[in-house]
């Protein structure tokens, strides 16, 4: 192994990146765990019953079964990434879809492949991007269900070589705690990330999965070169 030296920060608390954490500390390279968002639950009281329910988030996830008191028992679950497939396996449901690699856009064109005319239930953000729903023809029988809304928080965040953005709301949150150096490297996760970057004027790079696995070996191959 060659050792590395140099600091990353990841806006999730440390212990939410956990496997991210302990694959970098394994090779010498210092994690910071900041956290910019905090959301708030909203209220919901009934929903379409549909045949599918996909969700996009562990926060959706945490948001939708809090409040759910319906018997779902018949209904197909798929999450956009292996990390929300496990959140949704944690809420003793199995999980018949679940999207690979980091663009939004290929997931959503393999997720309306699997179902085809069968009706979908998005439990979302308040001010949610909907890339998946994008792919879905206009009158699918898809239904959106807020679930829960988002503040950004500015947080005292110390400087790092490697930033790695996990959603437009961080690029936000990051950028009002501090301001970016010409000499530090974004990562994001997927294109709607980064394009949140690029209006900043902020060049980075996709990682290649939304994994915590996929975001760490992203991470090592820029401390590489």
């Amino acid at each position: 192994k060659k050792k590395l030296t140099g600091t990353v920060l990841i806006p999730r608390q440390k212990e939410e990146a956990d496997l991210f954490s302990r694959t970098l500390n394994s090779r010498n390279i210092t994690v910071f765990g900041v956290s910019y968002i905090e959301t708030t639950p909203v209220y919901f009281d009934a929903f379409p019953s549909t045949d599918w329910i996909f969700f996009s988030s562990k926060r959706g996830v945490k948001h939708f079964f809090e409040q759910c008191k319906v018997d779902l028992k018949t209904v197909k679950f798929a999450a956009l990434s292996t990390a929300t497939a496990s959140a949704i396996e944690a809420q003793g449901h199995e999980v018949s879809f679940v999207g690979s690699g980091a663009d939004t856009k290929a997931i959503g064109e393999q997720f309306v492949h699997t179902v085809g005319d069968k009706s979908v239930l998005f439990p979302i953000a308040k001010d949610a991007v909907r890339s998946v729903q994008k792919a879905f023809a206009i009158d699918s029988p898809i239904y959106d269900l807020v679930v829960y809304s988002t503040e950004i928080r500015p947080r005292k965040t110390p400087y790092a070589d490697v930033v790695v953005f996990t959603s437009p709301s961080n690029v936000k949150g990051y950028l009002s705690a501090r301001k970016w150096q010409e000499d530090q490297k974004a990562i994001a996760i997927g294109k709607t990330t980064q394009q949140a970057l690029t209006q900043q004027g902020i060049q980075a790079s996709i990682s290649w999965g939304y994994s915590e696995l996929a975001l760490a070996d992203t991470v090592l191959n820029y401390f590489h070169h």
